[in-house]
């Protein structure tokens, strides 16, 4: 929601792209120190790293522009959680067929990235594969995402190109489900 209120209308693609690369890329510096560290500190120690990491991010965030304040939600969104969920499913009611249809393609999308950069490298790990292979699994799984910025700027000037890149993606992704 911040980025795209913040966005351009024609660059909104390009910016999803630019934070999704942006993210992705230091994740994988992440997983590829990982590989390399956890062969000499336990996985439970690598995962003390999370609270410096999170720290810098709180400090890079506190730097941006403010977004949506409380002052101009609903008065029932500020006061409880049950206000908050349904000033949420009301936006959702109120979406138009397309931008619904395309919270569905994002759904369906999110479940293709979470079995291929999670469930995939937890049966690699049932099936005894060193840990470090997993980590390594986990990195060729997020690698492609580092060119998001690249596909924004394509589905920015392309409008049907994000149909047929998430067709072609799910159809290459099932096929996987056929080799051992």
């Amino acid at each position: 929601t911040y980025v795209r209120t913040h966005a351009k209308t024609s660059n909104i693609a390009t910016s999803f792209g630019y934070i999704d690369s942006l993210a992705n890329f230091w994740w994988l510096v992440a997983v590829f120190l990982s590989v390399i560290l956890v062969k000499y500190i336990p996985v439970h120690y690598l995962f003390l790293m999370i609270i410096p990491t999170s720290l810098v991010a709180i400090l890079f965030v506190r730097k941006l522009p403010d977004g949506l304040t409380a002052s101009k939600l609903t008065k029932e969104a500020r006061l409880s959680v049950f206000g908050s969920y349904s000033s949420f499913f009301k936006t959702i009611i109120s979406w138009s067929r397309k931008v619904r249809e395309l919270a569905v393609l994002m759904f369906f999308a999110g479940v293709v990235a979470i079995v291929g950069e999670f469930f995939i490298p937890i049966y690699a790990y049932t099936q005894h594969q060193s840990l470090w292979k997993v980590i390594l699994l986990v990195g060729f799984a997020t690698f492609p995402s580092l060119f998001s910025s690249t596909l924004g700027v394509i589905a920015d000037k392309y409008k049907r190109t994000i149909f047929w890149a998430c067709g072609i993606s799910a159809v290459l992704l099932f096929t996987l489900a056929f080799v051992s």
